[in-house]
């Protein structure tokens, strides 16, 4: 574990005992990110107060020029941008490469209290980036009352250019969930390093207040103290800890045999492993160090997961809860996700396959949709969506909120290209988002391409809500494909048929 991802990990003592070694604060990965861009952007309070402490530098850029700002106010970390803004002199104004200023990124993903803030100090709510944008124009009609009234009583011109109802997007804005794509550094086990390294020569006026600002939000009732990583341990009332629940599901972690590295998923890493004999895919978390709280949600989560049993739902084999190994293990299918498949040459797919697995993958969304409460993936696409030796396709990555939150996959539920307008907007949702994203899929086995090749993410979001974007669909497509997935990416959440009527439709396509 390199500095780095200790800083994206939130290991306090892990990036003191990096700095001790002699690593500058200020170290920049092959992406020219610094750990406090890291620490920033994944919501880590405490390694951001350590680094402030130490004169990190709020204002490095990236190779995109996102400064730390950049990445607390699209991940709504509203403490951070204080703690950034008040101890560590951040420019509010700060442009990246797309003319996108923090403020920009506050009011795209709808994050209010961080705007607010951020106009507070100064931001220019009427600033504009290289397509002509101010952020005035990504927010919702409730932000732009506010933030314009906070910017005339500033005495700035706080008129949008070009407010529209729906929400906008800068054209070409990067670093929204996780940078690049790229996750930090490759996560060894060197020798733990001493819990508490020391300090270092740090100037006495940033580091009293950065303290002075942890002293602040500690005595804050309002603040959530798990995301410091200081919520104390459940105790009994004898004063003793709690003796822990052992769950049927729970596995040992000495049982398993790591194999080969896989890929990055939803949760963290996957590997291929072997548990009691059984080939499984091991889905180690990224985020080890869950609350208390979080990880009595992760239990939960975990316990309806493995009450599932389908033969389109990926088999929950068990979890392991053992501190510093917390994973999942599923059962393991070779040919690996639907997106891997449809890019490979050498899979010769007919028509008549493709439907037969869009409607294994309809058979396992209707069996999670039926259950009560409905279980929404919220995250449905190809690369979640895998295929076993006889070209049966299996959902996975369902469920499981907070590991994906805990690991930083899931800053807002899902991902662009596959999103329904609803989500884009943040507006309340049901599992007929699912629905359209399964139209995304169906356009995918369909053309065997990649949704929106050559667009950004926020270039997407922007084209789907302001102008009804979507995939253009080839002329060989067959009609009742075609009109299928149009029915399904319907821009009205309502008007979208649910998995049985998709069923009933797959069912009696002829090919």
């Amino acid at each position: 574990m390199n500095i780095h991802s200790a800083a994206a990990q939130g290991n306090v003592a892990r990036v003191n005992y990096w700095l001790q070694m002699g690593r500058p604060v200020d170290e920049k990965d092959e992406h020219g990110f610094t750990p406090l861009h890291w620490a920033a952007r994944k919501g880590h309070q405490e390694v951001v107060t350590r680094l402030v402490q130490l004169r990190a530098n709020a204002n490095e850029r990236n190779c995109a020029s996102d400064t730390a700002l950049h990445y607390a106010a699209s991940e709504g970390h509203f403490l951070i941008a204080r703690m950034l803004c008040e101890s560590a002199g951040a420019d509010v104004n700060a442009k990246n490469r797309h003319g996108n200023t923090p403020l920009h990124y506050a009011c795209f993903w709808r994050h209010q209290q961080v705007a607010e803030y951020l106009v507070s100090r100064g931001a220019g709510p009427t600033i504009l980036n290289m397509d002509a944008k101010s952020p005035l124009d990504l927010a919702s009609p409730a932000m732009v009352g506010t933030l314009s009234s906070m910017g005339a009583s500033a005495g700035t011109s706080a008129t949008p250019s070009s407010v529209s109802p729906g929400m906008g997007s800068p054209a070409g804005m990067s670093g929204m969930g996780s940078p690049m794509g790229i996750s930090p550094g490759t996560p060894v086990s060197p020798a733990p390093p001493p819990s508490d390294m020391g300090g270092g020569d740090a100037d006495a006026d940033a580091a009293d207040a950065a303290s002075a600002m942890l002293d602040d939000l500690l005595g804050d009732s309002n603040v959530d103290l798990s995301v410091l990583g200081l919520t104390s341990t459940t105790s009994s009332s004898s004063g003793a800890p709690a003796a822990p629940v052992k769950h049927d599901w729970e596995i040992e972690m000495a049982d398993v045999e790591f194999g080969r590295f896989l890929g990055r998923g939803a949760f963290g890493e996957v590997w291929y492993g072997v548990w009691r004999g059984t080939e499984v895919a091991i889905k180690k978390l990224l985020e080890q160090k869950l609350s208390p709280q979080a990880l009595e949600e992760f239990q939960g989560e975990v316990e309806i997961m493995s009450k599932l049993r389908h033969p389109n739902v990926t088999l929950f084999m068990g979890a392991c809860l053992e501190a510093s190994s917390m994973c999942l293990l599923t059962e393991y299918l070779d040919r690996g996700s639907l997106y891997s498949v449809l890019h490979d040459p050498s899979c010769d797919m007919d028509w008549a396959l493709l439907v037969r697995m869009a409607t294994d993958a309809a058979k396992g969304m209707a069996y999670l949709h039926g259950n009560k409460p409905p279980i929404i993936h919220r995250d449905l696409k190809s690369l979640n969506l895998l295929v076993d030796t006889n070209w049966t396709v299996k959902i996975t990555d369902f469920g499981l909120t907070t590991a994906k939150e805990a690991s930083g996959t899931m800053t807002q539920c899902g991902t662009p290209q596959w999103m329904a307008p609803e989500v884009l907007r943040n507006e309340p949702y049901d599992y007929k988002a699912d629905i359209y994203s399964f139209a995304i899929v169906l356009w995918e086995m369909a053309t065997r391409q990649i949704p929106y090749e050559g667009m950004n993410p926020m270039q997407v979001g922007m084209k789907v809500l302001l102008e009804g974007l979507r995939p253009v669909i080839p002329g060989y497509v067959p009609k009742p494909f075609e009109t299928l997935i149009v029915a399904c990416w319907d821009a009205d959440p309502a008007a979208r048929p649910d998995f049985k009527d998709i069923l009933t439709n797959l069912r009696a396509i002829k090919v």
